[in-house]
């Protein structure tokens, strides 16, 4: 396929083709678009000539690669992919662009086993907590998900003291996909996004809609940033309909366009 039938067929302005100085763009973003970007970045790549390199880290907590901490420690970025919530706290907002701010997608919790376990059948609250019950171990992150699992998801099933012993918090950047693998636990809640691309494990499906969260993620401009003209172009790219696919497809909802 030609360039200019790609760049038309994504829905694209021309002026996203191959720059005369190609430049790479540095990202921080939550590992809930790492599926995703797999296929989208190359793409972008090639209609523009530019890089995107990209650091990871959870979306909450405070080891060093988490995103908010990446941001405290002025870690260099052009674009941050990250929270919609996070931008409400004005110790990370005043280093972005605000105007620059731009939705785009919306990620759900699903539930994911270790090969070999049983797929539990996970239609209601019952399901759910009689799956987390069972288990030896039960993985979550220390991003927006884990937070919410450990300090309110435990509590709505009253099931507390027993994941005390049966939780198991996954720190940095590590996936909870990955502890399952690993077979350090047998059941793991995290992003449907990020349970996806995780090999050797099995997706079993969302939770459900009684107890589902929802997290926003947005992409905002640093203000330090190198190259914020191929940021905001990213931006753009990301939002187009193609990427909108990937996207979804990946376990994500795209936000508008």
């Amino acid at each position: 396929m030609s360039l200019k039938k790609l760049v038309s067929g994504m829905g694209l302005s021309i002026a996203m083709v191959v720059s005369a100085h190609a430049a790479q763009l540095n990202v921080i973003a939550s590992g809930s678009f790492h599926g995703a970007m797999d296929t989208l970045i190359p793409m972008y790549e090639k209609l523009t000539g530019n890089t995107v390199h990209i650091e990871w880290g959870p979306s909450a907590g405070k080891s060093p690669e988490s995103l908010p901490m990446r941001i405290k420690n002025n870690e260099k970025m052009d674009l941050a992919i990250i929270l919609d919530d996070a931008l409400k706290s004005n110790e990370l907002s005043q280093n972005f662009d605000l105007s620059s701010r731009t939705e785009l997608a919306n990620s759900k919790i699903g539930l994911a086993v270790s090969k070999g376990t049983k797929v539990p059948p996970l239609k209601n609250e019952a399901d759910l907590k009689a799956a987390l019950l069972s288990a030896q171990k039960v993985a979550y992150s220390q991003g927006s998900s884990g937070v919410y699992i450990r300090s309110t998801l435990f509590k709505k099933l009253n099931i507390e003291q027993e994941m005390q012993t049966k939780g198991l918090e996954v720190p940095g950047k590590k996936l909870v996909g990955e502890v399952l693998a690993e077979h350090q636990a047998d059941v793991g809640m995290q992003q449907i996004s990020e349970l996806k691309h995780t090999k050797g494990i099995t997706f079993v499906a969302p939770l459900p809609e009684s107890l589902q969260y929802v997290s926003k993620f947005s992409s905002v401009i640093s203000k330090k940033a190198e190259h914020p003209q191929i940021a905001a172009q990213f931006v753009q790219f990301l939002k187009s309909k193609q990427a909108a696919s990937i996207l979804t497809s990946s376990g994500l909802e795209p936000i508008g366009k």
